[in-house]
């Protein structure tokens, strides 16, 4: 299958979800490794899974972790992109890893803080992904990246949903999405994932 957009599925624990994904034709399926979030998934099972799967790039999501400890993990797995939330690891990694900067914007002091360092981000960072739960932010954030006019393209993991993802603003390179837990091997309800991706599907 092909979609109408560029998606980025992370959080992933379970083959169900990377099978599903990877069928639907999503660019990017991801394993959190941090175990600080949400959903983290062993190193272990992390490449069992990505055994199973092929057609897509695959994204260790190592959050907030140290450098230190994020390059040893890399080096031994040798996975195409790695996912970080601090910008100084980042750009660290950037000139020699395809690196993915995810920016988590709580309220109005962490949107300022990232449009004042934004014209400073190295070039050599591959995606940067935003993401908010406030909703009262929604709007602003959307404002700072039009106005930012950045160059790294930049995915949209907030507000997103079946009923606005076609109408995705230009500025944004793509979405990203998240896996759920799986309640037992090979059951899933994947409710909103499937909505989206159902409505990005290009008919043969």
């Amino acid at each position: 299958m092909n979609l109408k957009s560029f998606v980025k599925v992370g959080n992933i624990s379970n083959l169900s979800d990377a099978r599903y994904c990877a069928g639907f034709g999503v660019d990017m399926i991801g394993f959190n490794l941090d175990p600080q979030n949400d959903n983290p998934v062993a190193l272990e099972t992390a490449q069992e899974i990505m055994g199973w799967v092929a057609g897509v790039d695959l994204v260790m999501e190592y959050g907030n972790l140290p450098l230190a400890q994020i390059r040893e993990t890399h080096q031994n797995i040798g996975t195409g992109y790695l996912q970080v939330n601090s910008v100084e690891v980042a750009q660290a990694l950037a000139t020699d890893t395809k690196v993915i900067l995810k920016i988590h914007i709580d309220d109005a002091n962490d949107l300022t803080a990232f449009t004042s360092e934004a014209d400073g981000l190295s070039e050599d960072i591959a995606y940067l992904l935003i993401d908010c739960q406030d909703e009262s932010l929604y709007l602003d954030i959307d404002q700072a990246i039009s106005e930012l006019e950045l160059t790294i393209p930049t995915l949209k993991a907030f507000d997103v949903t079946a009923d606005n993802v076609l109408a995705k603003p230009a500025f944004y390179h793509g979405i990203a999405l998240s896996g759920s837990h799986e309640e037992k091997p090979g059951f899933k309800d994947y409710d909103e994932l499937a909505d989206i991706l159902e409505v990005l599907e290009i008919e043969d």
